[in-house]
């Protein structure tokens, strides 16, 4: 290392001296320089990344493949019966079943109602559905949180900023609008498409798209007015992922956008402070007015038989206790407290020099006495 040194202190004045065409030279000569300088890792950790990066890939490339290579082949055709528990035989006629439904028979089969339904082959292709995550996967690259130099940053603060959460929670901090409105339009006709060919085969009123926009949009919503609604196994277990799932997530990102917008500014809760300071020193004087009176009226008629003063009294008091509790606070940001309390300590500073001009004016008058009851002395002797 010493031989390297100085051989870099004896190229670098040749360097500095050289032409302009001796640039590259310089340049890789700090380079050298800039990477001995770094921190050197272990060939330990360097194997525990790469085993931890090839884990997580195999996952990731395992999901991918599951969920895209699904398809229905070219060519299938046909369909398939789907017998599924509905329904309680009737308390008058053992042979027949209760209809939960208008429009939808249930057939009784040995103990038990059941509900037949055929699906067409080409009904498989609804769990096609899953390859929308490659839609996340587009916005992430093409968004411009994308780029070396942002993951670099977020390395360096500790953060993984390629994430597609990370890319979701920024952008809806910074345009929510472009993120919730397409999210809720895309939702509502994914959902109501799927659930429209789910249950054709069992209910006509689904056979139009609008009706199942409609029974999607009050599933989003939580409201349930329960006017149509799924019977079918995998038009619930749609429903419920896409429609109330789906439908939480999206009135919990309302609502956090609803109270973003209702939360006040720094100087909005400044103003606000102020306002209620100062409706609490108004209430402050007002009881201590009425507490002086009462004290006054309690130690006047101490003598009398009736409590009622006494009473007064202590509620004026319990009311006085209660505003002191109850006194307003705002939260400072760190220039204002930094401020704060750069004001205090100056005022402090202040009344310590007046504190040591007092004296030093004191010590003084007390040397003038001195030197003249020393001349009095003096004079008498």
């Amino acid at each position: 290392m010493k031989l390297e040194a100085q051989a870099l202190d004896t190229e670098r004045p040749a360097a500095a001296s050289s032409s302009p065409h001796d640039c590259p030279i310089h340049f890789l000569l700090h380079l050298q320089k800039q990477f001995r300088r770094r921190r050197r890792y272990e060939l330990s950790s360097c194997l525990v990344g790469v085993c931890w990066c090839s884990r997580a890939l195999f996952w990731c490339r395992l999901y991918c493949w599951t969920c895209c290579c699904f398809h229905v082949p070219p060519g299938v055709s046909g369909d398939f019966e789907i017998v599924q528990l509905h329904g309680a035989p009737s308390a008058e006629d053992d042979s027949l079943c209760e209809a939960l439904q208008r429009g939808i028979e249930a057939v009784r089969r040995g103990d038990g109602c059941y509900l037949v339904y055929r699906y067409p082959a080409e009904v498989l292709g609804v769990f096609m559905v899953a390859r929308l995550y490659l839609l996340a996967r587009f916005v992430r690259s093409s968004s411009a949180l994308h780029s070396p130099w942002i993951s670099l940053v977020g390395s360096l603060n500790g953060v993984d900023a390629m994430k597609p959460f990370f890319h979701f929670k920024s952008i809806f901090t910074l345009q929510p609008l472009n993120v919730l409105l397409p999210l809720t339009m895309l939702n509502t006709l994914l959902v109501a498409a799927i659930v429209r060919v789910l249950e054709r085969p069992v209910q006509a009123s689904f056979d139009n798209y609008w009706k199942s926009i409609w029974f999607t949009l009050v599933t989003l919503s939580g409201t349930g007015l329960g006017d149509y609604f799924p019977v079918t196994y995998l038009g619930r277990a749609f429903s419920v992922v896409g429609g109330m799932f789906c439908g939480v997530l999206t009135v919990a990102l309302i609502q956090s956008l609803f109270f973003n917008f209702l939360d006040l500014s720094p100087s909005e809760k400044k103003v606000r402070y102020l306002i209620e300071l100062e409706w609490w020193e108004k209430s402050t004087r007002q009881n201590a007015a009425k507490l002086l009176q009462a004290a006054w009226r309690a130690g006047n008629l101490r003598r009398g038989t009736d409590p009622s003063d006494q009473r007064h009294l202590f509620s004026v008091m319990r009311t006085a206790r209660r505003l002191r509790i109850e006194k307003p606070t705002i939260e400072l940001s760190i220039e204002d407290q930094i401020a704060e309390m750069e004001a205090a300590v100056l005022a402090e500073v202040d009344r310590m020099e007046a504190e040591k001009l007092e004296v030093i004016q004191r010590i003084q008058t007390k040397a003038m006495q001195f030197s003249a009851l020393k001349e009095k002395l003096e004079r008498a002797s």
